[in-house]
């Protein structure tokens, strides 16, 4: 609860600061990075979401200078929409997760948009990318849960031959 607290304590000393380094490079990487700590540390998917906002009016997008940071970003603003069930915005915000050079995030996203398109019935999609995922994923995880999603929509177990 300590480290919860003083956690707490220095975003909200970052958030703070967003007026004095407004419009530089330094306000645009504190965006992100509150959106992540608000999103992952904090679980205030919303406060979380009006830092992405704000970033997005001031920004547009994505930028070599933070591209790592953005695409988190775009993978937690995707699970943003997904849990709203604005499927096809999720869908949007993963598939611009899937640019990025981090093979496991991209995996991840790549595995919620298929999910996405099971809840929406775009059943040969879904599984277009699971297939993908088991042939092309070096994370376990994701091979297992893609395979069993694949067993549930076709009902055969996925073999590599």
């Amino acid at each position: 609860n300590f480290f919860r607290n003083r956690l707490v304590s220095v975003v909200k000393e970052l958030e703070g600061t967003l007026d004095s380094v407004r419009p530089t490079r330094l306000y645009r990487k504190a965006l992100l990075e509150l959106f992540i700590a608000y999103n992952d540390v904090l679980k205030d998917k919303d406060k979380a979401f009006t830092f992405y906002k704000e970033y997005e009016k001031n920004f547009g997008g994505d930028t070599d200078e933070n591209r790592g940071l953005y695409c988190f970003v775009m993978f937690g603003v995707g699970g943003y929409y997904a849990d709203k069930k604005d499927y096809m915005s999720a869908i949007k915000m993963y598939k611009r997760a899937t640019k990025c050079d981090n093979p496991s995030l991209k995996d991840w996203a790549l595995f919620n948009i298929a999910w996405i398109y099971e809840k929406l019935g775009k059943k040969g999609e879904a599984i277009k990318i699971y297939k993908t995922l088991i042939t092309k994923s070096s994370n376990g995880k994701i091979v297992k849960e893609s395979k069993r999603n694949l067993f549930f929509l076709e009902g055969e177990w996925f073999y590599e031959y």
